[in-house]
């Protein structure tokens, strides 16, 4: 079994009404070892567009400190629309996780990794047909513990950094489980 750690940033949290931004996803082999990372931004909008797009003013200022606003205008100046539409970001997650295997489904593992599911399905249907319908949520698990997000201070909110979250959080709670079993 492999997992693939992703989160997905966005202009809001309404998957109809928002706009996907960013993708970051790192693939994992079964013992939570680091295979392969892909991350993309959208870049087929004008920022006037996405500015637009963001009502709340949270997200907005999210999106300022964390550099991705930058990261997308200096896309969009460069080559608008040429990878987005053409589906660079499907096609750079397909090819990180390789050709479809029933005997080795991939599990998708995030925090409130169903949310990124189900606009995956809407935004990349072809790559979600390769993907386990299982996933592991990390948040659930710090839910059931009442503990804070773990984030190291004065990171910056973005899709990789987040995907690398919960990669580290689920080898905690793996590493707990070992020790609960032993």
């Amino acid at each position: 079994m492999k997992f693939l750690a992703i989160d997905l940033e966005m202009t809001g949290l309404d998957r109809h009404e928002d706009f996907l931004l960013e993708v970051g996803a790192i693939l994992l082999d079964e013992g939570l070892n680091e295979l392969g990372r892909f991350t993309s931004v959208r870049d087929d909008l004008p920022m006037s567009t996405i500015v637009q797009q963001i009502k709340d003013p949270f997200v907005m200022e999210m999106h300022l400190k964390s550099g991705l606003l930058d990261a997308i205008s200096r896309a969009t100046q460069d080559k608008l629309g040429e990878y987005w539409v053409r589906g660079w970001a499907q096609t750079g997650l397909k090819n990180l996780i390789g050709p479809v295997n029933t005997k080795d489904p991939i599990v998708l593992l995030g925090c409130s990794v169903h949310g990124d599911r189900a606009v995956l399905e809407e935004e990349m249907p072809s790559f979600v047909a390769r993907l386990s319908h299982k996933h592991l949520d990390c948040s659930s698990l710090l839910l059931c513990h009442k503990l804070p997000f773990l984030g190291p201070p004065g990171r910056a909110h973005r899709a990789i950094a987040d995907a690398e979250e919960a990669v580290y959080l689920a080898r905690q709670y793996r590493n707990v489980l070992k020790r609960v079993a032993a």
